[in-house]
């Protein structure tokens, strides 16, 4: 089973973190942020904010397509100087956002692409076999 809580709601989509019943990887990665790294926490938090009413940003240094070898692979990230989260989409204006990590190394964002990558693969199945929970 999957969890969808809200992070923002605005005019153009809502924007959720997935999480499962053992693992929280967005909230984790928000509440971390919010302590060690505060100004960038609210940069992001702001840049959701501003997806949510107007739909994520044209600017590749606010926001990037990380494209996958296969079209279900497809990811994105919203980047601050130094924070990144990654997110897909789902139909009815969904962004939900996986994971995410503090800039690193190479190493390290590929790791968390991958793991992006499958959580999204989590939902998917999740998904067809209706085992989401959605948390207003």
């Amino acid at each position: 089973m999957l969890i969808l809580s809200e992070v923002v709601r605005g005019s153009s989509c809502s924007i959720y973190a997935l999480s499962s019943e053992n693992a929280e990887p967005c909230h984790e990665f928000l509440e971390s942020t919010l302590l060690q790294h505060r100004n960038e926490h609210a940069k992001l938090l702001a840049r959701l904010q501003r997806t949510a009413d107007h739909g994520p940003p044209r600017n590749q240094e606010q926001c990037r397509q990380l494209n996958g070898d296969r079209p279900e692979e497809t990811v994105y990230e919203f980047k601050t100087k130094k924070l990144r989260l990654f997110w897909f989409y789902d139909e009815n204006r969904l962004i939900l956002c996986a994971n995410g990590i503090v800039k690193g190394t190479a190493k390290e964002q590929k790791q968390a692409i991958a793991t992006a990558r499958n959580w999204k693969a989590q939902y998917q199945v999740a998904k067809l076999e209706q085992q989401i929970k959605i948390n207003p």
